[in-house]
């Protein structure tokens, strides 16, 4: 039997999704990139379906190969374990961008409310999140907006110098009920945590013990009315 003959051989039998990595391992065939270029083909055939799912074998989210479409499993989007890891929240199916856009409209919402005018800035550009102004264009403010989609520490990077607007909107808990904590510029940068990593590398962060305070909680009186 060839070595694309057991491939497909083997996912008939097993009637479920594997990974290249697990179909060398059970099959024996060796390297593993002679079965990716085998499946590959099988696919170009129209044999086998190959698609970004989970491996029931060793259940890790990757491209993966069955017989049918339907026992692919498609994989719950997930973000890092850690918010460590470029600051990144995590949450089950919901990806790093959903989940800021999640607590960046929700604030835009908010701000409608009371009146502001508005303007999510590009997702990508750095410095503030959303430019408001009030209805009579007599005065404008900047203000960033960090989410998460639990409590947890709110990763301000490697340098303080990055906190800049005129009000820090941290949204918390957006998948259930979001909760929103509204500060100043120069209250994150003097409540913030400094942490050194093994390698020496340093990065700052703002413990939930330190914006989940009444204070903060909910404050959007601190911002005011748009409308006046």
């Amino acid at each position: 039997m060839t070595n694309r003959e057991s491939v497909v051989s083997f996912l008939q039998n097993v009637k479920s999704a594997r990974c290249d990595d697990c179909i060398s391992s059970e099959t024996k065939i060796t390297p593993r990139q002679i079965v990716n270029q085998i499946c590959s083909n099988l696919v170009k055939k129209g044999l086998i379906y190959r698609a970004k799912g989970t491996c029931e074998r060793c259940h890790k989210n990757k491209l993966v190969n069955s017989v049918s479409a339907k026992q692919i499993k498609q994989p719950e989007l997930a973000l890092p374990k850690t918010q460590q890891q470029q600051g990144k929240d995590s949450t089950k199916g919901k990806s790093a961008q959903i989940t800021g856009n999640i607590g960046l409209y929700y604030t835009c919402y908010k701000l409608s409310r009371l009146g502001w005018n508005v303007m999510p800035t590009a997702r990508n550009a750095k410095g503030i999140d959303i430019v408001a102004y009030k209805s009579d264009c007599s005065g404008y403010i900047g203000i960033q907006v960090k989410t998460l989609s639990k409590r947890a520490p709110v990763p301000l990077g490697t340098s303080l110098k990055n906190i800049m607007g005129d009000y820090w909107v941290i949204v918390n808990n957006v998948i259930k009920e979001p909760s929103v904590y509204i500060l100043l510029p120069e209250e994150v940068r003097e409540s913030a945590h400094r942490g050194v990593s093994k390698k020496g590398k340093v990065s700052y962060w703002l413990q939930p013990r330190s914006y989940e305070t009444d204070e903060y909680r909910e404050a959007w009186d601190r911002i005011g009315s748009g409308s006046k």
